[in-house]
């Protein structure tokens, strides 16, 4: 008897004191640029559960190491930054305005949620994160053994004199398996654990008699009973190659769906351009015009970030790529249809040429004028004249008079 009290007491114990959120994943992931394609450093991640009894399925993701930098190695002052659900950059500095935080965008003006395959997380609208940090998420339908794949999108900025400028980001791909067993899990599972250790003490008659002859059942053996199984480096292998795949599918996917709308979109903004210009004045409204524009450059700002982003699959899918090459080819049009619009309006008058064509005027005026007052002049001049007796004949028989009245001898002294 006291035998079996002393197990009973032995297995709820080391239920109680089990680590709740033992680890499931765990690894340190290289974070590759969504721009070019280049590492930008490391980032050491992990799964933990929380709650395999919960429904749904709780569980920690737990990013970053105690005591390091949050993506190593690289410049100091790195932060990641995660949402949860679609930002702006202009949003999020209108958030971060009574901060202390002063914030700006090298390449993106919009901010996609860190979780891209529908996976819930706790997380507030941003977070920036300096170290280690865990949050919450919460898995659906998820049996024991099934493979659980993590999608996530995340951003990182450098901070430099007190600025922080959010300047790259990259795509994680995380698959865990669910474990077999809720002993991980928490109070809880410590109490299934001693429920399962007392029913063992129970069954051995108080002294272990038909325990096996004796023997021990080990707390694995009494917790589940689906031992672990050992995964080879071959079906790892596969099972990351499943993976590779799936998130091939799921970017190929999630770029059809983009340029598809985007797609639809230009071509309206085509359709209303013709639309206003085919009206009784054939003109359109200068406000309408610089609408328009701008919705333009917003579409094509946010086709020029998937185009950059997605260049593998493009270079692969030709169907995806021809989708591509006509929004681009649109994207002109409407520029093109905007511009002649824009002309047709006058809305933007060119102060330059008017100002040009004035001072023009006035110069050759100016020109003009003094011609004439020179002309004035001489004609003043040839009156005085003539008013005087010099005329051009009169001053020629002046000059010969003088000529004839001077003394050779005069002369002769000079």
């Amino acid at each position: 008897m006291l035998r079996s009290k002393f197990f009973i007491l032995f297995f709820y114990s080391v239920a109680c004191f089990t680590s709740w959120g033992d680890a499931v994943f765990n690894n340190k992931e290289t974070l590759y640029s969504t721009r070019n394609g280049k590492p930008v450093g490391s980032l050491s991640i992990s799964v933990e559960v929380k709650s395999l009894d919960a429904n749904p399925k709780e569980f920690y993701l737990i990013i970053g190491d105690k005591g390091n930098e949050i993506v190593e190695p690289g410049k100091p002052n790195k932060s990641l930054w995660l949402f949860n659900r679609n930002f702006t950059l202009n949003d999020l500095k209108r958030n971060v305005k009574n901060l202390d935080i002063t914030l700006d965008s090298k390449n993106f003006r919009d901010f996609v949620p860190f979780s891209e395959n529908q996976i819930r997380f706790e997380l507030k609208p941003w977070n920036e994160i300096r170290k280690q940090t865990r949050y919450i998420f919460y898995v659906d339908d998820a049996a024991v053994g099934k493979e659980i794949t993590l999608k996530l999108h995340c951003y990182i900025g450098v901070e430099e004199k007190k600025k922080t400028t959010i300047d790259d980001d990259a795509r994680l791909t995380l698959v865990f398996t669910i474990p077999a067993t809720a002993a991980v899990s928490g109070s809880g599972s410590a109490a299934a654990v001693a429920a399962a250790a007392a029913a063992a003490a129970a069954g051995t008659g108080g002294g272990g008699a038909d325990n096996k002859g004796g023997e021990v059942i080990s707390l694995s053996e009494k917790i589940s009973d689906l031992p672990p199984k050992e995964v080879s480096a071959e079906e790892e292998a596969q099972k990351q190659a499943q993976a590779q795949a799936a998130d091939l599918a799921q970017r190929t996917n999630d770029a059809n769906v983009f340029i598809t709308v985007k797609n639809k979109e230009i071509a309206a903004v085509i359709n209303d351009i013709e639309v206003m210009k085919s009206g009784k004045s054939g003109k359109m409204d200068a406000k309408k015009i610089d609408s328009i524009e701008l919705v333009i450059n917003e579409l094509y700002k946010k086709y020029e970030y998937l185009d950059k982003g997605y260049t593998d699959i493009l270079l692969k899918d030709v169907a995806l790529q021809d989708k591509f090459t006509k929004f681009s080819s649109e994207h002109t049009v409407a520029k093109k249809l905007l511009a002649d619009a824009r002309q047709a309006h006058g809305a933007r008058f060119n102060w330059l040429m008017p100002l040009g064509m004035g001072l023009g005027i006035f110069l050759l005026a100016g020109m003009f004028l003094m011609q004439i007052m020179a002309k004035i002049k001489a004609k003043k001049a040839q009156l005085q004249a003539i008013q005087k007796g010099l005329t051009p004949k009169n001053v020629e028989k002046k000059k010969v008079k003088e000529i004839d009245t001077v003394n050779i001898s005069d002369l002769d002294r000079i």
